[in-house]
C-alpha cells in the first residue's frame, strides 16, 4: 500500500493506492474523528499488500490509473473515463465537528446500482433516494455500495446513518450526506461493472465454499 497526504485548507487528505484501481481517500476534518467500525473490527480490508505506485505532486498513480486532489476535490481517471470526488462542501461549518456531504457528477444515460437490501422496488437505483439505515423487514441489511455501469464503484467506509440522492433531486449528481464521522471512501476503477465487483470483494471479503454437509 502506498500512501499519500496533504493539508489542506480545512482538513486533511490522505490517499492510498492499494491496488491497481483500487484507491482508499480520507478527509478527515478534526483529528479526534476516529477510523470507522468496519475498520476497527477487520470488516473491511486496509491494506491488500504490496502495489507498485508513484507519487504525483498531489496524488498517486498505481497501473493505468491515477487519483489527484484538487482543493476539495479527489480527480480520478481510469480506462478512458473520469471519476469526481467532490466533497468541498465538507468545508462548511455545520461539518466542522462531523459528517460529510460528497458530490459525484454523473452522465446522462449512467445507471446505478447497489446499496444491498435498502429497498425491494428497484434494482437500477438513478432517480432515487436512499435513507441507509437498518430497519426491521423494510431495510435488513443495507450495504454503503454503489457501482456505476460505466465501471466505477464506491464503498463509503461508514456505519452512521446517511443519505443517498442518486440523481433525484439534481438528475446530474449522487450526493451523499451524514451527519457524523468523516469522509472515508474506497473508489474501484474497473473496465466493467464485473471488473468493479470483483475488485470491491477484495476489500469487502469474498464468500467462501460452504463444506458438503451445509447442502
Amino acid at each position: 500500500m502506498e500512501t499519500w497526504k496533504t493539508q489542506l485548507a480545512g482538513g486533511e487528505w490522505t490517499v492510498c493506492a492499494l491496488a491497481e484501481g483500487i484507491y482508499r481517500v480520507i478527509l478527515r476534518r478534526d483529528a479526534r474523528q476516529r477510523e470507522s467500525m468496519l475498520t476497527r473490527y477487520g470488516i473491511v480490508q486496509t491494506d491488500l499488500g504490496a502495489v507498485e505506485a508513484t507519487r504525483l505532486e498531489n496524488g498517486l498513480r498505481a497501473g493505468e490509473s491515477r487519483v489527484e486532489v484538487e482543493d476539495g476535490r479527489a480527480v480520478f481517471h481510469s480506462r478512458g473515463y473520469s471519476l469526481v470526488l467532490d466533497a468541498s462542501a465538507t468545508f462548511q461549518e455545520r461539518y466542522r465537528y462531523g459528517g460529510f456531504c460528497l458530490r459525484i457528477p454523473l452522465d446522462e444515460d449512467e445507471r446505478l446500482f447497489g446499496l444491498g437490501d435498502e429497498t425491494r422496488d428497484a434494482l437500477m437505483k438513478r432517480g432515487r433516494e436512499a435513507d441507509l439505515w437498518q430497519a426491521n423487514v423494510t431495510s435488513y441489511g443495507p450495504v454503503p455500495y454503489v457501482m456505476s455501469a460505466k465501471g466505477w464503484s464506491i464503498l463509503l467506509n461508514v456505519t452512521y446513518r446517511h443519505h443517498y440522492d442518486l440523481g433525484k433531486t439534481d438528475p446530474d449528481a449522487l450526493r451523499v450526506e451524514s451527519a457524523q464521522g468523516m469522509l472515508d471512501a474506497y473508489v474501484f476503477l474497473g473496465a466493467s461493472m464485473k471488473d468493479a465487483l470483483d475488485k470491491y470483494t477484495r476489500v469487502s471479503g469474498r464468500p467462501v465454499l460452504l463444506p458438503k454437509a451445509a447442502y
